[in-house]
């Protein structure tokens, strides 16, 4: 089964959340240029321009933060990699 990046664990720390070496939540603000890093891609977020399928020409903002049913940004923590535990 795939793990969810956004799936909170039953500690709430994301512990599928695509990561830095340093256990930091690796985002991508650009819709372009997203480097792999520890075999994933950042998370998009922010709002980013995508073109109306509807109307030729027309660019939509489109907001790829991921969010709690809130409507708050999800954040997750750092997770240190010398506490870090199997998932």
């Amino acid at each position: 089964m795939p793990l969810d990046a956004l799936d909170p664990g039953p500690d709430g720390t994301y512990p599928h959340f695509p990561r830095d070496a340093q256990g930091r939540p690796v985002w991508s603000d650009s819709p372009t240029g997203l480097p792999v890093i520890n075999d994933g891609a950042p998370m998009p977020r922010g709002v980013q321009p995508m073109r109306d399928p509807r109307h030729p020409g027309r660019l939509l903002a489109v907001d790829e933060t991921p969010r709690h049913p809130n409507g708050e940004p999800i954040n997750p923590p750092v997770i240190h990699p010398e506490t870090a535990h199997a998932t």
